[in-house]
């Protein structure tokens, strides 16, 4: 009889640590954070990188540089415009690569259309806030990346 009981306690561990393990599991799939504060982060994070091959100047100097014609070159011979485009696409699919989504960055200057943008998806998305560039003239460059349902 004490066998028997004993028997029945040891199933019963193992079904609630099998139960347990399935919740377990479910919840290591879920996104750890919102896709528009991972949205913002990479867009302040993007925007403050220093190009340390171009006379250490951050990313949002270049695309300031490319939206206003600037003819400026990096010591490799690339223009602003073509070394922004370079290290954009180097530094998006790098990061989105390894998190396995898609995204829309979109980087418009007031009032024309898109100068650099990436547009990987369609669907559902949330977005970061509008990260505003100051330009001369008054003119606005404005970035926002879009994260993409998966």
């Amino acid at each position: 009889m004490e066998i028997m009981g004993l028997a029945i306690i040891i199933i019963l561990v193992i079904l609630a640590i099998l139960f347990s393990l399935q919740f377990i599991n479910d919840n290591s799939s879920a996104r750890s954070l919102p896709d528009s504060l991972t949205a913002n982060m990479f867009v302040n994070t993007y925007l403050e990188t220093t190009i340390t091959d171009c006379k250490n100047i951050r990313l949002k100097e270049l695309i300031k540089d490319c939206s206003q014609g600037s003819s400026n070159t990096c010591p490799d011979g690339m223009t602003a415009c073509q070394k922004a485009k370079k290290v954009s696409s180097e530094i998006t699919n790098t990061y989105f690569g390894i998190i396995k989504r898609n995204y829309n960055l979109i980087i418009k200057a007031s009032p024309e259309a898109s100068t650099l943008s990436q547009q990987n998806c369609k669907g559902e998305r949330e977005s970061s806030k509008p990260f505003i560039i100051p330009a001369r003239g008054g003119t606005t460059i404005t970035v926002r990346l879009e994260v993409c349902e998966r």
